[in-house]
Parts: structure tokens; sequence; C-alpha cells
């Protein structure tokens, strides 16, 4: 008769489960029989099968050139500038003024855009379309460097 205490497992029908990875008896963790790629530490990065790669393919047109960085400076900013009496509107407004208050960085270009409603005096590096008929509307004076 069948019962609990005279169970018994069928002859192999427990075997053991082969562990990959783990030391000498697990073999190649799935990564195949030696070559490059069963080897650690190595990825064929942008190997297409011995097709020629898509970085290869593309055309390299055109110069390759840095933009020169330029900050953009509006003329409102100054004009607020000299109504709380950080800039004086009888001196020329220039790289070295604004750099005193810290507006500017040593060395660095600026352009001015926007529009003003006072007579101003400034140097600046660039100056856009409508800033420079804002400004010579005021009768005010331009010196680009």
């Amino acid at each position: 008769m069948l019962s609990l205490n005279n169970l018994k497992f069928n002859p192999n029908s427990m075997k053991k489960k082969h562990r990959v990875a783990r030391g000498i008896s697990g073999r190649s963790a799935g990564t195949g029989d030696k070559g490059q790629k069963a080897r650690s530490g190595v990825s064929i990065a942008d190997f297409q099968g011995g097709q020629t790669s898509l970085a290869r393919r593309t055309p390299k047109i055109g110069r390759f050139f840095k933009r020169k960085k330029m900050k953009f400076i509006t003329l409102e900013s100054i004009e607020h500038l000299i109504s709380i009496n950080l800039l004086n509107l009888e001196k020329k407004i220039d790289h070295e003024v604004l750099e005193k208050i810290g507006y500017l960085k040593r060395n660095e270009k600026f352009k001015l855009i926007g529009s003003i409603e006072s007579k101003i005096e400034i140097v600046a590096n660039a100056i856009s379309e409508g800033a420079k008929k804002s400004i010579e509307s005021k009768s005010g004076k331009i010196e680009i460097i």
C-alpha cells in the first residue's frame, strides 16, 4: 500500500543541473568555445559582419570649426544699469566698465541687441541692426571693435 512514509523518488528523476559559469565544471558560460568573443572584457563595438560600418559610410563634408562665443547684452539691461547708478551716461560704456561692475568676464566678447530710450555712447564687439537704429535715433554714438 502507498503511504507518505514509504514514498521514494524514481531513479534519475532528480538529475543535477549543469551550473553554467561556476568554475571548472561550468564550461563556457554561454559564450561558445575560444575566440575573441569568448574572452573577458572584449566587445566588438561597431562591427557589422564585414559590412563597412556606418561611421565609415557617412560622408565627412564641410568644415568643423568652433563658433565664436559671444554674450548678448540687451540695451534695456544697460538702461536698467544706468537707472540704478551702476553706469554713468556721461562716460563711454565699454568692456572695462562692464567688467568692473561684474557684467562681463575678462576677454569676453559681447553683442548689443534690443532698443533704448536714452542717449548713450558705447563700444561693442558687434551690434544688431535694430539696436544700431535705436541708438542712432537718440543721437548716440556706437564704436565697433
